[in-house]
């Protein structure tokens, strides 16, 4: 069974209900009322609706109502997850560059060696460039992009491992309720679906390498 994690934004009492989850913690510092949104749920959704292989999904709670955290809060939780040796983990969000960005990408890549596929969102607004950590070499990077030979996933920088679907709008249903979303952080969660697959398939016989390898062949 593959393992598979996604932080996200807090999840509320009656969306982590409505979501097939093994597991939930939230871990934002501050009262889950204010840091609720649904973001978090919808990524969750995305990843359910494209995953075909039996596996276990835990959900962590880390980011604000904007998507942002801070690089100890984020540190420390990784530390946890490389300690659980997770097959796929899910950051549909990016962070500024600080000097906690160092200490991280190294757990990042010890996660790596260690057999763990981190796919990232390449970043939370265009504008400020490719953010951390889909700007390590040790991620999967993922944003939106048009054009390309039509292929499904179009190779945007190979050094970084960053690739791009085209742009699409989805539709899901979120507590009853229909919810149209764009954007690379819903995109990030139908490339670890796809990856989750692939290790599936594959009986989770994938370093980040050969997992790449397989995305740049789709």
């Amino acid at each position: 069974m593959i393992k598979v994690a996604i932080v996200d934004t807090v999840l509320s009492t009656s969306q982590a209900a409505c979501l097939n989850l093994q597991q939930v913690e939230n871990h934002h510092p501050h009262l889950p009322g204010l840091a609720q949104s649904n973001h978090g749920a919808l990524v969750v959704s995305l990843f359910n609706r494209q995953v075909k292989v039996a596996h276990a999904l835990s959900y962590y709670g880390l980011l604000c109502s904007q998507g942002t955290t801070n690089g100890k809060d984020f540190y420390y939780l990784l530390c946890r997850l490389a300690r659980q040796r997770f097959d796929v983990i899910n950051l549909s969000f990016s962070m500024a560059h600080t000097s906690a960005c160092d200490v991280i990408a190294e757990l990042i890549k010890d996660m790596q060696e260690a057999g763990t596929v981190v796919v990232t969102s390449a970043y939370n607004e265009r504008h400020l460039g490719i953010g951390f950590p889909a700007s390590c070499a040790h991620t999967i990077g993922v944003t939106e992009q048009e054009g390309g030979d039509g292929r499904a996933l179009k190779v945007v920088d190979e050094e970084m491992k960053l690739i791009a679907l085209k742009p699409q709008a989805h539709r899901i249903e979120l507590e009853g309720i229909p919810v149209h979303v764009c954007g690379n952080s819903y995109s990030a969660p139908l490339i670890s679906a796809l990856i989750a697959n692939h290790l599936g398939d594959t009986q989770g016989a994938g370093t980040t390498r050969a997992v790449w390898d397989f995305l740049t062949r789709k």
